[in-house]
């Protein structure tokens, strides 16, 4: 996952999952946000530092976003896979290729735990 990449924020509810992010190279940070886009955790995973792994619950909000070049991450769901339903991705942030998400991935880059989505 290089930097510039976006995930719209999304959450795993058809079929309700956990899910696990490790990373094996490179870092990324995490983002929790409430149902309105409100940061509820920012968690930094880097490949060999104090965090290194993350589990969240089923039907939570997240996005991940690429610190560094080369960012390598394991993601673990539980089955069966199904593509994520435009009802469980975030309405208050753009979908992917829409011009303003390149805005929406700046703002992941220094959100703080209590910052509200820009878009």
């Amino acid at each position: 996952m290089e930097p510039g990449t976006y995930v719209r924020p999304h959450r795993h509810a058809d079929p309700e999952t956990w899910e696990v992010l490790m990373i094996l190279r490179g870092s990324l940070a995490l983002l929790i946000f409430d149902d309105r886009g409100k940061v509820l955790e920012r968690t930094v995973l880097t490949a060999g530092g104090p965090v290194t792994a993350i589990e969240f619950q089923q039907n939570t909000w997240h996005a991940p976003v690429s610190l560094e070049p080369g960012t390598i991450v394991f993601e673990i769901k539980q089955g069966p896979y199904r593509p994520i339903a435009e009802a469980n991705s975030a309405s208050w942030a753009p979908a992917e290729g829409k011009p303003e998400a390149g805005q929406f991935l700046d703002w992941y880059r220094t959100a703080r735990v209590g910052d509200e989505a820009r878009r």
